[in-house]
């Protein structure tokens, strides 16, 4: 059973059961296919962002037990702003967490989400440095497709469509990200 937080300071110790309408963000894939071919890594980033915001959202600072008796023994937490700024490395931790919520939940996950995380890791890596048709073909988004199919099933399951809507942030990261990426 969820416990009704009072105020948003204490929805984010929430230990107990998630509310099933915040797992991870539900997302048309073919919105993230587009935003993510053409914001590239910048749009990949924003992607984790609201991710990992809405997992802290549902979870508190996160279900592991051993982290969650390090955060309170030492009142550390890492932000979603900076598991986004440090994508590449926080992919080990997002895509797992996809994977284990869906099998906890009788969901099909990722097949195999530390290989996803270093496939992730490395595209980014490397395509910034090819030229555009090459970018297009091996673009991180491929590897978060994946991720967020196994998301919207998991949303799915209890009935949160996976809307198509535009924010004013996620258009800025596009259009930023747009502009580093092919100019």
């Amino acid at each position: 059973m969820v416990a009704e937080a009072k105020d948003e300071g204490a929805a984010e110790e929430n230990v107990g059961e998630p509310d099933h309408a915040g797992w991870f963000v539900p997302t048309s894939v073919a919105k993230v296919v587009v935003f993510g071919v053409i914001g590239g890594w910048l749009y990949c980033a924003y992607w984790m962002y609201r991710n990992w915001q809405a997992y802290r959202r549902a979870w508190g600072y996160s279900r592991e037990p051993f982290w969650r008796s390090v955060h309170e023994a030492t009142g550390y937490r890492i932000s979603p702003f900076w598991r986004a700024v440090f994508a590449g490395g926080y992919t080990f931790c997002l895509f797992p967490a996809v994977h284990r919520e869906c099998r906890h939940n009788g969901v099909r996950g990722v097949a195999v989400p530390i290989i996803l995380a270093i496939l992730f890791q490395f595209l980014v890596l490397s395509s910034q440095q090819q030229p555009a048709y090459v970018r297009l073909l091996f673009s991180p988004v491929w590897v978060i497709v994946p991720v967020q199919l196994a998301i919207n099933r998991l949303n799915w399951s209890v009935r949160r469509e996976a809307p198509f809507g535009l924010d004013g942030l996620e258009a800025l990261c596009v259009v930023l990200g747009g502009l580093m990426r092919w100019l």
